[in-house]
């Protein structure tokens, strides 16, 4: 809300020291909610000061204007309670929620209307609950079992950095593991040390496992972290489960589906694929483009005739059946090149696309960051200019 890391036991076990030392002064003791500390945070506090002064403020309040309180009419201490009720809500951030999963919806809509309808303690326990079962849920489904063949091992090397360089001017993490809510708070160890890493920061994918919102939000403030100390940040290799659900928030929109160049079947179309009677021998009779490649494989065109370098390549996508879908994508891919290419020599075209894609990237926008900062800290409207400047 403060849009800072903070501690929240600092402030529960001073709740609860206060608890404990009220009745040595007639008061009762309350429930840990954070309702002042919220409204404090909505007011422009910052430092642990604010909330001194709110304590002392509301000390002299009691010992000298406690008899006053009494004239208050009741229906102006609800409409009061109404409006601070109504500034806690990050109302913003519901129809990105509804972008989620709905087994992430259902949890929130519970939590929701559990808060609203009995208590807050109790919606806080029985969303916990819930969302350790999905957590549990999750893991089970992309938890796979599978052969390791020698398809598996090729393809893995792609991915393996040992025997690759490093530039200086990028800094590599990795995700390994589902990046779940218990987990979320890890990657802020990345932006603690911001000022040390590299101008580009990738962030590998390919070993998270599962993804839920709360890890996505993750994602999205170390990308919102990362550009306000103008680094840029990379993601690669989602697997299918983080891809989808990043597909489902719509990052795709915040840059423009204009500007991006993607090809390749979806996940629903790699799935009607495999179950349907794939022939990769088919594309290869159909199609020449596929032919011409595929050929050049072992015609000479790439290696020395008759090493047999690419026999191996050849052979998967063809008599081993293309288990990527390698060609089943080839048109696609050709037909996205051409589209790059296309926009490519027109220079006005590739600037334009280039500069909103840099000023849009995804979530990671810097132009959101300031809007949000106007609207949730320095509380100030944007100004249209006149036509007279």
């Amino acid at each position: 809300m403060g849009g800072d890391r903070h501690n929240p036991n600092v402030e529960l076990i001073a709740q609860g020291i206060a608890n404990v030392a009220s009745p040595l002064f007639g008061g009762l003791p309350a429930t840990g909610a954070i309702a002042r500390t919220a409204t404090n945070i909505r007011s422009g506090a910052r430092t642990p000061v604010a909330g001194m002064v709110h304590a002392c403020t509301l000390l002299v309040i009691l010992l000298v204007a406690a008899p006053l309180a009494r004239f208050i009419p009741l229906a102006v201490l609800a409409s009061i309670l109404l409006v601070v009720a109504y500034n806690m809500g990050e109302w913003a951030e519901i129809p990105e929620l509804l972008k989620l999963t709905k087994m992430d919806i259902s949890v929130w809509l519970v939590t929701f209307a559990l808060t609203v309808f009995a208590d807050l303690t109790i919606a806080v326990e029985v969303g916990m609950v819930l969302a350790m079962f999905l957590f549990i849920r999750k893991v089970s489904q992309t938890t796979t079992v599978s052969l390791v063949t020698k398809d598996y091992v090729e393809s893995g090397r792609a991915h393996i950095l040992q025997d690759k360089e490093i530039p200086e001017y990028v800094s590599v993490f990795r995700i390994h593991g589902p990046f779940l809510f218990g987990a979320s708070d890890k990657i802020r160890e990345v932006l603690d040390n911001a000022d040390s890493l590299a101008p580009i920061v990738i962030l590998r994918l390919r070993n998270m496992t599962a993804i839920d919102a709360t890890g996505l939000r993750a994602l999205e403030d170390l990308a919102d972290g990362l550009h306000q100390t103008n680094r840029t940040l990379i993601l690669c290799g989602a697997p299918k489960q983080p891809a989808r659900l990043m597909r489902q928030a719509e990052f795709h929109q915040h840059v423009g589906a204009e500007n991006i160049f993607i090809f390749g079947l979806r996940t629903e179309e790699v799935q009607a694929l495999r179950t349907s009677a794939y022939n990769p021998w088919d594309l290869y009779n159909q199609d020449h483009r596929i032919r011409r490649a595929i050929d050049a494989l072992t015609d000479g065109s790439l290696s020395q005739e008759g090493s047999g370098l690419f026999d191996p390549i050849r052979r998967s996508l063809l008599d081993e059946g293309d288990h990527y879908l390698h060609l089943a994508d080839f048109r696609a891919y050709l037909t996205a090149l051409e589209r790059v290419s296309n926009t490519f020599l027109d220079v006005a075209s590739w600037n334009s696309k280039a500069i909103l894609n840099v000023a849009r990237m995804s979530k990671f926008s810097s132009d959101r960051t300031i809007q949000e900062y106007a609207r949730d800290i320095w509380n100030v409207q944007p100004v249209r200019p006149s036509d007279d400047i």
